[in-house]
């Protein structure tokens, strides 16, 4: 009581010293002591704890605990000071704790967490470098504690699946705050940035509940704004594939299947249009290899014409699928393909040509 007293005042030294005598006291206890004396001292070490998070140096923490605590307790006060530090806002004190934390048990199952609050510390800071440095370590981290095997018990599982929830909020909440940030200033470095957040959260949760939505955006950042089409295209893609999936299964698919499937289709466009590879000589006789990027863009084709046939861009779409199938002799397809939009758009500015080419064919 007498050292609450002196917390109260913000005495936190005097506080510290009582706090220990009660610790001390109870660990020179007799047996018969022991055994009423034991909850008094593990509420001591708690206070003695929340006491230093106001007073003592994160830095020598680790020594003192283990004069205070002994072997058996002074981890978990360690841990305990590093979350009062977390809570509190102590951003600076709360990352250089957790990353002793993480360097005297770099493969715990908690280490994850540790590192994930580390990210957030950081991340109030607002040095988008750095955080995003401290992105990357999680990143490995998660991996390594994977690898490692070293999750066997049920708390060990907890752990981990909380520290993988923290992470998964952490990360996706970085990415699309970073993006929203930059639509709104245009500034290069951070949708720079966002792209490596985003990179990373589908490096960890590519199943999540939000990959399809963060997919999707980074597939539109990476079109729009730093103009990666062949990577763009390929998220553009796999947003269409998780939709296939769903359709399937006789299910609605998800509200950016549209937008991805003709996005798709746009992307591989502009990346073909820097393909130089002459096309093959004319002869209707023989079938020419189709390079494998413009394969790529007939997948899409067809996806959008499977999933989107009501969309305003069907008719350009199938053109152009029919007419790669021409350049490159497979005029099965191609006939197939001018003949449909011969038939059913004749008012469709493609339409002659079409009608000339499904003669040719």
């Amino acid at each position: 009581k007498q050292a609450w007293c002196y917390f109260n005042l913000n005495d936190f030294k005097q506080a510290l010293d009582l706090f220990k005598a009660v610790i001390f006291y109870g660990d020179f206890a007799t047996t018969a002591q022991k055994d009423n004396k034991t909850a008094l001292v593990k509420e001591a070490r708690k206070d003695y704890v929340l006491t230093y998070s106001h007073f003592g140096d994160p830095l020598g923490a680790e020594e003192d605990f283990k004069k205070v605590g002994g072997a058996d307790n002074w981890m978990g006060m360690l841990k305990g000071l590093a979350g009062l530090y977390y809570e509190d806002g102590k951003d600076k004190e709360a990352v250089l704790t957790y990353r002793r934390l993480i360097q005297l048990q770099p493969l715990s199952p908690e280490a994850p967490l540790f590192q994930s609050r580390i990210v957030d510390a950081v991340m109030r800071v607002g040095k988008k470098q750095i955080t995003l440095e401290q992105v990357r370590t999680l990143v490995r981290i998660v991996e390594e504690v994977e690898k490692a095997k070293v999750v066997k018990t049920d708390a060990d599982k907890k752990a981990l699946n909380d520290a993988k929830e923290l992470s998964e909020r952490t990360i996706s909440n970085l990415a699309v705050t970073w993006h929203q940030e930059a639509r709104k200033t245009r500034d290069e470095q951070t949708f720079a940035f966002a792209n490596e957040v985003y990179s990373d959260y589908l490096a960890i949760f590519p199943d999540s509940k939000k990959s399809y939505d963060l997919r999707f955006f980074w597939a539109e950042l990476l079109n729009d704004n730093l103009n990666k089409y062949e990577k763009s295209s390929e998220q553009y893609s796999i947003v269409v594939g998780m939709d296939a999936k769903i359709v399937e299964k006789g299910e609605k698919p998800g509200k950016w299947l549209p937008n991805a499937s003709l996005n798709a289709v746009l992307a591989y466009d502009e990346v073909v249009k820097k393909f130089t590879e002459p096309l093959p000589a004319a002869d209707p006789n023989k079938k020419a290899p189709i390079p494998e990027i413009k394969k790529k863009l007939l997948k899409a084709c067809d996806d959008y014409i499977k999933f989107v046939p009501k969309g305003d861009k069907v008719v350009d779409i199938t053109y152009k699928a029919a007419k790669i199938y021409y350049d490159y002799n497979y005029l099965d397809d191609a006939a197939k393909r001018f003949d449909d939009i011969c038939e059913n758009h004749p008012e469709h500015k493609t339409a002659e040509f079409s009608c000339n080419l499904v003669l040719d064919t």
